[in-house]
């Protein structure tokens, strides 16, 4: 998320995560702290898998030593500080979510989502159903709402939100349809296995950088 009026102030393009390094940004980025948001985990992860050199997400470090330095102490324990400290003017640029971007934007404000050119994971939200569960019918019932063409219309239309349905419609003044964002795949494996060392190694660097 970026406020149009401060880069331009800047005269800085942020087109993407090597962007972010820019040093006529520093201390003007604002970033979610992963070890206390979930958002701010799955954005260093994207970060990482991103701007790997070799593809794999752990040899993504060396970026986020560089992004970390630019950031210049500017972190977040919460991610809703993000979005408004960008469209209060208070930082040029925010790592947040996209229907966020688009909120305020409809709202009226001068901000405008950026999607990194060197790629983005594209994940989706899960709902299921616990086996054994004592209202099996009734959790039916919610999952066949949530996964209709019906409720994901409304929520493409109401809440921003891009549907992994094909057949509903998400088409937003400014803002790209998701075939033309340019996606990389979320490595889970990895996560899965690292959850733990990713928030300390992320602590290591943002420690010994203040």
């Amino acid at each position: 998320m970026v406020n149009n009026q401060l880069l331009n102030e800047l005269g800085v393009t942020v087109d993407g995560w090597e962007s972010l390094t820019n040093p006529a940004l520093k201390g003007k980025i604002i970033f979610a702290d992963p070890s206390s948001s979930s958002s701010g985990r799955e954005q260093l992860i994207n970060m990482m898998t991103a701007m790997s050199p070799t593809g794999k997400p752990e040899d993504g470090w060396d970026f986020v030593k560089k992004y970390i330095e630019n950031l210049d102490g500017k972190i977040s324990s919460s991610s809703s500080a993000i979005y408004t400290g960008v469209a209060n003017g208070e930082y040029a640029v925010g790592i947040t979510n996209e229907e966020k971007v688009i909120e305020y934007m409809i709202n009226g404000a001068d901000v405008s989502p950026v999607y990194a050119k060197e790629g983005i994971t594209l994940r989706t939200s899960y709902c299921g159903i616990i086996k054994g569960c004592k209202n099996e019918y009734n959790a039916r019932l919610l999952v066949d709402l949530l996964t209709s063409k019906e409720y994901q219309q409304a929520a493409a239309e109401e809440l921003y939100q891009r549907s992994v349905r094909s057949d509903v419609n998400f088409s937003l003044e400014g803002i790209p349809a998701t075939t033309e964002l340019v996606s990389i795949e979320y490595p889970t494996d990895w996560v899965e296995e690292n959850s733990d060392l990713i928030k300390e190694k992320f602590q290591e660097l943002w420690t010994s950088a203040q």
